[in-house]
């Protein structure tokens, strides 16, 4: 990761570790979150979005599995990135999804700390960067 550092990305990987039980309701918690932050994000979503908080919690998975392993990363990120892009995501909707996500790490994190408020949305946006949506740091 551009950004991170060892201890940042222990942070990061300890704080989905600590999680890790409760992955299904903490996407289902971000989406809960990011339609009401940006109704208009719905429309991207199947009537049912189980299945995309399937696609969410395998990639964000192997995100996670990849922090120390930048090229598989990077490469990972592209591929969903062109997947995103063609579905027509623009770069403002990750600006909504960085604060939205970490919010919703963060209420699931029983050890959160002002350490994880600068290791989440860093490595979030270096993530939303190799997709191809490079936001303002």
């Amino acid at each position: 990761m551009r950004r991170l550092g060892p201890e940042q990305k222990a942070l990061i990987s300890g704080s989905f570790d600590a999680i890790a039980d409760n992955l299904e309701a903490l996407v289902a918690d971000f989406y809960r979150r990011l339609f009401d932050a940006a109704p208009a994000t719905r429309a991207f979503f199947a009537e049912d979005v189980d299945s995309q908080l399937e696609k969410m919690l395998r990639s964000l998975e192997f995100l996670i599995e990849a922090l120390d392993r930048p090229e598989q990363l990077r490469d990972y990120a592209r591929m969903i990135g062109k997947t995103h892009t063609d579905a027509g995501t623009l770069t403002g909707h990750f600006e909504v999804f960085v604060p939205v996500f970490t919010a919703s790490v963060k209420a699931f994190s029983p050890d959160w700390s002002a350490a994880h408020d600068v290791a989440w949305p860093v490595f979030l946006e270096d993530v939303a960067a190799m997709m191809g949506f490079p936001l303002q740091a």
